[in-house]
């Protein structure tokens, strides 16, 4: 049964109109000392703990100090004049702790570098272990996307027959509005970790849609508060809220357990379906390469067959989750007192 992985990608503007420094975002990323040659402030994160791994990613004919984090953030500084110039665009993404930390970092660097090709841009990638207090498997990974892009002798200022802001720039500025290639970039991310789980071999699969989107109800969690959290890190199952919050993930995993039962079914029947109209086709017709004396008949198309299974399990996916939900309601009122 193909088990459910978890999935985030958030993409965001780095800007000095809420005056942020992309230096210091920079120095704390990665967990080093970095001076900000505009401001003459210097930010040293080398204390902090917890970057497991940074590196820099870039076209193969940047230049050389593209790699030296120190120079290469001040020159994307210096390259915007404006006060509120939007500076670099920052990914966000969950790792798979299933995967090792090699197998992790090859799938960031696969990802990224498509962006850096894409839009000729220089990128500055973090991996973060998991907070001390938070879920051990929140292994997740900063990235930090320059808005401009880069030739052999650095920033471009202006192409011909383009406007200034060109690279991600435009993305930043005219497509955070509709959605359009955020929602791109969350779709590839989306495959590239689906990749990377059937590399590896494991039976995991992450959608980058929302629950909302897929038609799943989920019930959400309570909030434990600083007393809970600390009670169950100091005890795990200690709290009440915590017992809560536990049933309420047994009932989750309950309805994902239902749904992927109910895909599996369908997709085996949708298969059958599938292999049954083409046995029928072959009969009628001859196999695929054979000279036969029948009228041409349309030939079997198994990329709409595959396409319309896809289509059946989905539905199903979802009539599934929302039977279920409502079957885990309805056992809750009848547990309530008055009934």
């Amino acid at each position: 049964m193909t088990g459910a992985g978890f999935y985030h990608c958030s993409v965001k503007s780095v800007g000095r109109a809420n005056g942020r420094s992309i230096v210091a975002a920079a120095a704390y990323r990665s967990g080093e000392r970095l001076e900000d040659a505009r401001t003459g402030e210097v930010f040293d994160y080398r204390a902090r703990g917890g970057v497991l791994d940074n590196f820099i990613l870039a076209r193969t004919d940047a230049p050389e100090w593209v790699y030296e984090r120190g120079r290469f953030w001040n020159a994307a500084e210096q390259a915007e004049t404006r006060a509120n110039a939007r500076l670099a665009t920052e990914l966000e993404l969950a790792l798979p702790h299933e995967l090792t930390p090699e197998q992790r970092k090859e799938l960031v660097s696969a990802f990224v570098l498509k962006i850096v090709e894409k839009y000729g841009v220089a990128a500055d990638v973090a991996i973060h272990a998991p907070g001390k207090e938070g879920d051990h498997r929140n292994i997740h990974a900063h990235v930090l996307v320059t808005n401009r892009m880069l030739d052999e002798n650095g920033f471009i200022e202006k192409a011909p027959g383009q406007r200034k802001d060109i690279g991600l720039s435009g993305f930043a500025r005219s497509d955070f509005g509709n959605g359009d290639a955020v929602l791109e970039i969350r779709k590839e991310w989306e495959q590239h970790v689906n990749r990377a789980y059937e590399m590896a071999g494991l039976d995991i699969r992450v959608d980058h849609r929302s629950h909302a989107d897929r038609g799943i109800e989920q019930e959400p969690t309570k909030h434990l508060g600083p007393a809970a959290a600390g009670m169950e890190r100091r005890e795990p199952g200690s709290s009440d809220r915590g017992d809560i919050n536990r049933d309420i993930e047994d009932r989750n995993a309950a309805l994902r357990e239902r749904a992927a039962l109910e895909i599996a079914a369908t997709k085996a029947q949708a298969e059958l379906a599938a292999a049954r109209q083409l046995a029928e086709m072959e009969s009628r017709f001859g196999k695929v390469g054979e000279r036969t004396t029948e009228p041409a008949a349309p030939i079997f198309d198994r990329d709409a067959a595959s396409r319309a299974a896809d289509e059946k399990i989905i539905d199903a996916a979802i009539q599934a989750e929302q039977a279920a939900h409502a079957a885990a309601r309805g056992r809750k009122d009848d547990m309530r007192p008055d009934r």
